[in-house]
């Protein structure tokens, strides 16, 4: 007989990938139940295999109610109060998406996060850290201050943290660094939202420098860009990504910056949502790739990079970097970013280095084959 298995999720892009992987699995049944304000999802594709719920607690009740082994979390998608009310027997398990771990206001009133780094380089400090954005922050967090304390709900989150019985981090140094940092023991389990073709190999076809993933303010761009407009990139373009991640606000400034530096002719922006196809060929004509952040971010664009044998940059500090740097990948500084780094390469045995370890890393069959042998693990205990 097969388990019963809970996800809930969002109306987001990465869930189509879920349903596959884990309707790829034997001996559970799945059940997809969305939490969404609309009667409809828009970026799920497999609208067939979801149930959609408009309240928190129809869908808590609908699990207590339902014989559920298993509750996967993809990301921390609702209340700490409603999902501590989930009944202790069934084991929860946490996908965490990154943003629920991190601190993310700037002005850090207080956190209800499991890890605080700094996020921001100087110039998108001076960007970010402005009157009208530090209004808005401390608006923010004291609105939630309150509501927190009216609800109890910094009890209801250290209590989730306590509920939790495993937790999966996109990448395994997150899940380290939360160890060293929490006095909260979660048991690790390892998942990614993987796609069969995440392991075909595609080389770059142009030139191009693909800057970010996003218009959100840890993309870092002005600190990126302050360093590229003084480099000869002959007549190659920077391709930003802004179609989501941020408010109009730091879009708008980030554009009047660029249009300061005088740079404007050489970025070309991505500012509409583009089907996947469309936008990987976009990106396959970049041989190079920049990634500001600090925090574990714009992963899949990072892999996407990789697979087409193009030279990666990020800060030294940033935590993908330090994950691909211990798996042995060559990856590079910004830090170090000259005009004949930038306008070099990676040589034929780099890509196939880099192309070698992403096989082995995203061999389809033998990551559902370990997937299976964990949950099985977690159904025993």
């Amino acid at each position: 007989m097969c388990a019963k298995v809970a996800h809930i999720v969002l109306d987001e892009k990465f869930i189509d990938t879920a349903i596959d992987i884990f309707t790829s699995l034997h001996s559970i049944d799945n059940y997809f139940l969305c939490y969404s304000y609309d009667e409809d999802v828009h970026l799920i594709k497999q609208k067939e295999k979801i149930k959609i719920f408009n309240r928190q607690k129809d869908i808590i009740r609908y699990i207590n109610e339902g014989e559920f082994k298993v509750v996967f979390l993809h990301s921390k998608c609702l209340s700490s109060q409603e999902i501590n009310s989930i009944h202790s027997d069934i084991k929860l398990i946490w996908i965490s998406w990154g943003y629920d771990i991190y601190q993310p206001l700037k002005t850090k009133f207080y956190s209800r996060y499991l890890l605080n780094i700094a996020l921001f380089k100087p110039l998108t400090c001076q960007c970010v850290y402005t009157i009208g954005f530090i209004l808005k922050d401390v608006y923010t967090e004291f609105k939630s201050a309150i509501i927190g304390l009216l609800k109890f709900d910094f009890c209801q989150d250290s209590n989730f943290y306590k509920r939790v019985d495993y937790l999966s981090t996109v990448l395994p140094i997150e899940y380290e660094m939360i160890n060293k940092v929490s006095n909260y023991r979660f048991k690790y389990f390892f998942f990614r939202y993987q796609r069969r073709e995440d392991s075909f190999i595609q080389i770059s076809q142009g030139d191009n420098i693909l800057l970010g993933n996003s218009s959100a303010e840890e993309n870092n761009h002005l600190d990126v860009l302050d360093i590229l407009r003084n480099i000869d990139l002959r007549k190659r373009k920077i391709i930003m990504p802004i179609s989501y991640g941020s408010s109009s606000q730091y879009t708008k400034m980030l554009k009047k910056h660029i249009k300061k530096m005088g740079i404007e002719d050489k970025i070309i922006f991505l500012e509409n949502f583009m089907a996947y196809s469309d936008y990987c060929n976009v990106i396959n004509n970049c041989r190079y790739a920049i990634f500001g952040h600090i925090r574990q971010q714009a992963v899949g664009n990072v892999t996407a990079m990789l697979r087409q044998g193009s030279k990666i940059f990020f800060f030294e500090e940033s935590i993908v970097y330090q994950h691909l740097k211990r798996k042995g990948y060559y990856v590079y500084t910004i830090d170090n970013l000259t005009a004949e780094s930038i306008n070099t390469p990676l040589t034929n045995a780099e890509v196939e280095h880099n192309s070698s370890l992403l096989k082995k890393t995203f061999d389809y069959e033998k990551y559902l084959h370990e997937l299976q042998q964990e949950i099985e693990l977690v159904l025993k205990e």
